[in-house]
């Protein structure tokens, strides 16, 4: 009894030592208002996690098409993590996804650089949710994107097949798969498992995002809840499961952050000088040569004892 209390007792304190941020990467399963908003980030803060994302739903052409006219009513739509409270708005994630209902052909011809450029600076992640097996393939294969979220409640009806070396190179190419826990709380849930366990599967229980998704307030649950669940329904086991709720997550964050950084830094670094601020800048710099140079002929001087 002693050595299995021991034990217990070791686990909890090892859980407690890691200060894991935990993050819930979509809030929400359809859109919804800024009162909704607040609601369900307040819930997830007082759940213990650091940081959520509530999920704007979009058909590509439809964003295409907001982008061009440039409707005030899309910007509104995707700063509405960002409300009044300012505990709440500086955890919050901005994300939206995409539903790939047209061709293929359509969607590479709408997704230019231009697009995803825009859709980088909107959004802190960008997902997708294929609708056929054509399209399924090409988010695994091509689309640069950080999530890609399954219907994993439905059985597969337009075709779409979880194929094991689909699956494995979008997780080569660091995009991850979205699993929504509210799905393990449904009643008609044995779908919704075992798609959720080929996909735990085929990526060997990585690069896994855990959200909620839930449609209400009431089907959210703590990041040690939620845990439990993967392990006991999918089998992962209980780093893998965390991973799912935070470093996974985190890691999509920075990757998209740095890949904007990395795309705006030759325009963001560069300070726009007159031309009097540019002379007293060169003026400086000559100054400092200088003195830089006074300075190595009086070290001269000392060491080689010149007179």
């Amino acid at each position: 009894m002693s050595s299995k209390a021991s034990k217990k007792k070791k686990r909890r304190v090892t859980r407690k030592s890691k200060n894991r941020q935990w993050v819930d990467a979509c809030l929400n399963d359809t859109t919804i208002d800024a009162l909704t908003i607040k609601e369900r980030a307040t819930v997830a803060k007082k759940l213990s996690f650091s940081f959520a994302s509530v999920s704007v739903y979009e058909t590509i052409e439809s964003y295409v098409e907001n982008r061009q006219k440039k409707q005030k009513k899309r910007v509104k739509t995707t700063q509405a993590i960002e409300v009044d409270d300012p505990a709440v708005a500086s955890t919050s994630i901005r994300r939206i996804t995409l539903q790939l209902s047209s061709q293929v052909d359509e969607i590479a011809r709408s997704l230019t650089g231009h697009v995803y450029g825009s859709l980088m600076e909107d959004y802190g992640l960008v997902a997708v949710r294929p609708t056929s097996d054509k399209t399924f393939q090409y988010a695994c294969t091509t689309m640069d994107v950080d999530i890609i979220s399954m219907q994993l409640m439905s059985s597969n009806s337009n075709g779409m097949v979880m194929r094991r070396q689909l699956i494995q190179q979008a997780v080569d190419r660091g995009v991850a798969f979205e699993i929504p826990y509210s799905g393990f709380l449904q009643q008609q849930r044995l779908q919704f498992i075992s798609n959720a366990r080929v996909l735990a599967r085929a990526t060997r229980g990585k690069n896994i995002v855990c959200s909620s998704g839930c449609g209400s307030v009431y089907e959210m649950r703590g990041p040690y809840d939620v845990a439990n669940l993967l392990v006991v329904f999918l089998g992962l086991t209980e780093e893998q499961a965390y991973d799912c709720l935070s470093t996974t997550p985190l890691r999509l964050v920075e990757k998209r952050r740095q890949s904007f950084l990395r795309g705006r830094k030759n325009v963001v670094l560069t300070p726009v000088m007159d031309a009097s601020a540019k002379e007293e800048e060169e003026e400086e710099g000559r100054k400092r040569k200088r003195k830089k140079k006074d300075s190595g002929l009086a070290v001269t001087e000392r060491l080689f004892d010149i007179s």
